[in-house]
């Protein structure tokens, strides 16, 4: 919602002059100047009588020639969501237009007055530019603000899904398939500035495939495999794997290759030696090793996370709703 700030608005006030003698005013000035003002009133300039900004000749109160004119000018600020945004009832360019100037002081408006107007609109546009910079700097501009708005977003869904996931393989097969930590919240929230700060952030993710493997490996049915499986101390995720070719579960096995590829990551140089996994997963997630760009290689990599857990979500349904599905034996 937009914040609405009314500054005092100033006024001006400018008496006309003629070579003539006359307090005669143009009316296409008069116009004009009304396009810059909420208001254009007028008065003689020695009793003070209510005239008319566009009165011809003596004042019928005192019978003296010549009127002062008060012009209001409105300005206002809106704050919209960290920028700024200055609105004045100005016309055109505004008092900025210098034919307007000119067109004044040949009608008799004194030029000192009308720098008063020139002055104020500057120091307007100063104030305005300098709460622009002040917010730009708290906040950042409203595309970082969108991106961090985005990212929050996308890390509060990738945490509801994991946490949902968890506890739903956990009542139903009695193992649980993620490790949750809140350095995973904060290595979500926010984009990738370098290689280095990837480093950090995968790391963070991959963490999450560290469940423990003993209640896993309970649900693998076939001994010889079960008994492969302990000896080579494999992962998660080949546990998973195994786990998923023997009940030969619908669309498991793409799921599970976007996770190893992002595990497979957390080896990747810089921090560690060149590995030939690593490059293969860099791959796959449409970067060159010889030049990935980190910040867009993180969108990625949570993108498709995310819709991975949206992906494993549908397919707990259909496990979870299997006869016998609370004994780990799944109907194919």
């Amino acid at each position: 919602m937009a914040h609405t700030q009314k500054n005092q608005w100033p006024t001006v006030r400018i008496t006309t002059r003629s070579p003539r003698g006359t307090n005669t005013t143009s009316t296409n000035s008069l116009n004009k100047l009304n396009g810059l003002a909420s208001s254009v009133t007028a008065k003689c300039t020695h009793c003070g009588y209510p005239l008319s900004p566009v009165q011809v000749g003596a004042c019928p109160q005192c019978g003296k020639e010549g009127k002062t004119i008060a012009a209001t000018i409105p300005e206002i600020v809106r704050i919209y969501g960290g920028t700024i945004e200055a609105v004045r009832s100005i016309s055109g360019t505004g008092i900025t237009n210098i034919a307007l100037l000119n067109e004044l002081e040949k009608s008799g408006y004194d030029s000192q007055d009308l720098s008063l107007l020139v002055n104020s609109n500057a120091r307007f546009r100063g104030v305005i530019s300098k709460l622009d910079e002040v917010i730009t700097s708290k906040n950042g501009t409203i595309a970082e603000q969108n991106e961090r708005l985005a990212y929050t977003e996308r890390s509060m869904k990738l945490a509801r899904n994991l946490t949902l996931l968890n506890e739903t393989f956990q009542w139903r097969f009695k193992a649980g398939i993620f490790v949750l930590d809140i350095r995973l919240n904060e290595s979500t929230a926010s984009p990738c500035m370098s290689a280095e700060n990837f480093t950090h952030k995968i790391a963070a993710l991959a963490q999450v495939f560290d469940a423990p493997r003993t209640p896993l490996l309970q649900l693998i049915r076939n001994p010889e495999t079960k008994k492969a499986l302990e000896k080579d101390d494999s992962g998660t995720l080949i546990i998973m794997k195994r786990w998923a070719e023997e009940r030969s579960i619908a669309g498991l096995d793409t799921v599970l290759d976007v996770w190893t590829n992002i595990r497979r990551l957390r080896t990747s140089y810089p921090i560690h030696d060149a590995d030939a996994k690593a490059f293969d997963a860099l791959h796959f997630f449409g970067e060159k090793p010889t030049s990935v760009d980190y910040k867009r290689l993180w969108a990625t990599i949570l993108d498709d996370f995310l819709e991975t857990t949206d992906k494993f979500k549908d397919i707990m349904g259909v496990l979870t709703s299997s006869t016998g599905a609370e004994n780990g034996q799944v109907a194919t």
